[in-house]
């Protein structure tokens, strides 16, 4: 008969260091490697039962930093609450030297960050001991900006789009960062942020279709349509031709009643789904869609 695994009351549903735990007599080594366990970083473990994510992962980070550090970029904002941040997405963290940390699953830059652009988030307190003293995250604008620095840049103004949206931060904190820094890279991504967007994939195609060569769409344009209102996704007003994401084919289903109203407001609409976002040659294949589309609006108003 297997044995049933040794949970002790405070370690059940938290996060801890593995070798604190072995130093305070809670577990043995064998016991930490046990099922009741899971390993998450070098020496940081969590109850096996708590399920994944990218809060948890931030946590986890938590532990490890050292003093002066902070969770920042989409890692800070997920940590206040926002719905960002996926479990295989890395761990965004900023190191002032001379300290340094480099380890599989955390995205690291090392770089000077002062005390004032630090503030802590309540973590979950443990059953049987005093209140922890929280995270530490960027402050929103420093936040803000660290996720503009991100590689991909279309999921950078996913993010930063959903940051706008949820009133985390505002368009003029943006203006003053792009104004601080303007010929920089995160300058020109902050410069594509939106906080009228709708979802993260509506926020990727419209970069991906301004970074095409297209001009500028209206996130959600609103269309008044006989006595009601609809709208589309990305809209060109002026030509009265727009673009609408589909998740999947429920989602599409569901959208019957917006698509024929846009049909009787005379809106010529391209449709895109995954494919169209992933796919090089599907994309390409929507770019010519809406060109075409665009091109014929342009000659019937001349």
């Amino acid at each position: 008969m297997a044995r049933t695994p040794h949970r002790p009351a405070e370690l059940v549903g938290q996060i801890f260091r593995g070798s604190d735990v072995v130093r305070r007599g809670l577990l043995t080594r064998s016991q930490l490697n046990g099922a009741a366990w899971r390993r998450v970083l070098r020496d940081v473990y969590v109850d096996a039962e708590l399920p994944d994510s990218h809060r948890l992962r931030c946590e986890a980070v938590g532990l490890i930093l050292p003093a002066g550090a902070a969770l920042t970029g989409r890692s800070a904002a997920c940590v206040e609450g926002l719905p960002i941040g996926e479990p295989e997405d890395p761990v965004s963290v900023i190191v002032p030297p001379p300290n340094r940390l480099q380890m599989r699953g955390v995205r690291a830059r090392h770089a000077a960050l002062p005390a004032t652009e630090i503030r802590r988030h309540p973590t979950s307190d443990p059953p049987n001991g005093p209140p922890g003293p929280g995270l530490p995250v960027t402050v929103p604008v420093r936040t803000a900006w660290e996720l503009a620095r991100e590689p991909d840049v279309p999921a950078a103004v996913a993010g930063l789009d959903l940051l706008l949206g949820h009133g985390y931060v505002t368009e003029s904190e943006l203006r003053s960062l792009v104004e601080a820094r303007p010929r920089t890279r995160t300058a020109a991504t902050l410069r594509l942020a939106d906080g009228r967007a709708g979802a993260p994939e509506e926020s990727v195609l419209r970069v991906k279709v301004v970074r095409a060569g297209f001009p500028h769409p209206v996130p959600h344009h609103p269309i008044r349509v006989h006595d009601h209102r609809t709208s589309v996704d990305l809209g060109w007003p002026a030509l009265r031709v727009g673009a609408n994401f589909y998740r999947d084919s429920e989602h599409y289903r569901g959208d019957q009643s917006r698509r024929s109203a846009l049909a009787d407001a005379r809106w010529t609409v391209i449709l895109a789904g995954r494919d169209e976002l992933h796919d090089p040659d599907r994309f390409a294949k929507f770019c010519g869609f809406l060109d075409d589309a665009l091109r014929r609006r342009r000659d019937e108003t001349l």
